[in-house]
């Protein structure tokens, strides 16, 4: 059996992944339309002037505009594909935490439901383990004074 991980187990918790990822994707998008409107709005007008400017005829000046619409165009695509991969990073680095918060709370209804031997194991990659360690210490500790 593959040890690979499938994509549904790492949105093991939507409510906080998702206002985690959603922060995430919020914040990038905030910024990128900030930083587009400021970039377009400066090489438009410098276009405007260039095309003021310079003695050229109609041709000329539709394939001017017509490359800043391709250099918007190929923005768009990039920010996208930007955002997507902000998305993607979000639902990893969320999963690090979601992961051991979703364990603690399968062994503590395991727990719950008289399996007092169950104990959290976490993957080398996860966050909180140190909090980990002291739960099941703790679960340790509260085994021992029930037998």
């Amino acid at each position: 059996m593959s040890k690979r991980r499938k994509l549904r187990n790492y949105w093991l918790i939507p409510s906080y992944q998702g206002r985690y990822v959603g922060f995430l994707l919020a914040s990038c998008l905030a910024a990128m339309t900030g930083y587009s409107l400021v970039f377009y709005r400066f090489i438009r007008e410098n276009y405007d002037t260039l095309v003021e400017l310079s003695p050229m005829d109609d041709t000329s000046r539709r394939v001017l505009y017509s490359e800043l619409n391709t250099i918007t165009i190929y923005l768009v695509v990039v920010s996208i594909v930007f955002l997507l991969c902000v998305g993607v990073i979000g639902v990893v680095f969320s999963h690090k935490v979601a992961g051991p918060m979703y364990k603690i709370g399968v062994v503590c209804n395991d727990i719950i439901k008289g399996n007092l031997g169950k104990r959290i194991a976490l993957r080398p990659g996860d966050d909180f383990r140190e909090v980990v360690g002291r739960v099941n210490k703790a679960f340790n500790t509260l085994h021992r004074s029930l037998s």
